[in-house]
């Protein structure tokens, strides 16, 4: 499943301050299991939080303090607030997901329980990188999958927690379907997704190789666009020191980016 629609419409601004050594430290994490499905035990100054990852996809995050959020928003979705304690229990009874359980017995609608388990996930995983990170275990599941009914891509939920904490000025160009496009951030020294462009996607692992050697390049260039080379092919890089697009071959994607920055 791609993410959610509405995205971020109808949520407030995070107030937390990114941490991008955290965030890059998750990512790593995130990008050694891409094709298994584990638990990451995030252990942070706030507490242990937990990263799902179904095979290769995040099933959901919880951050420590967000149990009543996920509650919350999965009444003000439709769930029955009354049956809410009783659905809670046999969640824990079950060792399954509230969400699921609700969607299993029919109270929510699972376009609408995909919109909340996004907005939670997306909420959590800005909470345990905008903390300094302890240490994090990895937990691979016996059996195989979660199989979780609601799973999310890596890279766009990613690039939408960074967008949410870190401002940004967003790139206003046209990709062709069949490019990959990242717009990139640096936080702490780190180069951090903030916004896929286009509908073709890199894998995480691909995307954090691609961000660092671009953020080389645009350390030498200071600012403007640039052409490099990773293996066999060929990638163009346009922005400044803090923030670029990087983009598959040659493209005009480049030279639109950096007309939109002119124009503000």
């Amino acid at each position: 499943m791609s993410l959610p629609s509405f995205m971020s419409a109808h949520v407030k601004q995070a107030t937390q301050r990114l941490d991008g050594g955290t965030f890059e430290q998750l990512t790593a994490a995130l990008a050694q299991s891409e094709s298994q499905s584990v638990m990451l035990s995030v252990h942070g100054e706030r507490g242990i939080g937990g990263v799902f990852v179904d095979q290769g996809r995040i099933a959901w995050a919880a951050a420590p303090g967000t149990r009543a959020f996920l509650s919350d928003r999965l009444v003000a979705a439709g769930a029955d607030g009354e049956k809410m304690p009783q659905l809670l229990a046999e969640a824990r009874a079950r060792s399954m997901p509230l969400g699921q359980l609700v969607v299993e017995r029919g109270l929510m609608h699972p376009a609408d329980f995909a919109e909340v388990l996004f907005e939670h996930t997306v909420v959590s995983l800005g909470d345990m990188t905008s903390q300094r990170l302890e240490k994090i275990e990895q937990h691979t599941r016996r059996g195989g999958t979660f199989a979780m009914a609601v799973t999310f891509p890596m890279v766009p939920l990613l690039a939408e927690t960074v967008r949410r904490l870190v401002p940004s000025r967003e790139a206003e160009a046209s990709v062709p379907d069949q490019i990959i496009a990242v717009e990139i951030v640096v936080v702490d020294g780190q180069p951090l997704p903030v916004r896929v462009l286009g509908k073709k996607e890199p894998t995480l692992s691909e995307l954090r190789g691609l961000a660092a050697e671009a953020m080389s390049v645009m350390a030498h260039v200071g600012e403007g666009t640039a052409s490099f080379r990773r293996g066999e092919r060929a990638w163009s890089v346009s922005g400044n020191q803090s923030s670029f697009v990087v983009s598959e071959g040659r493209s005009l994607l480049s030279f639109a980016w950096m007309a939109s920055q002119g124009s503000r």
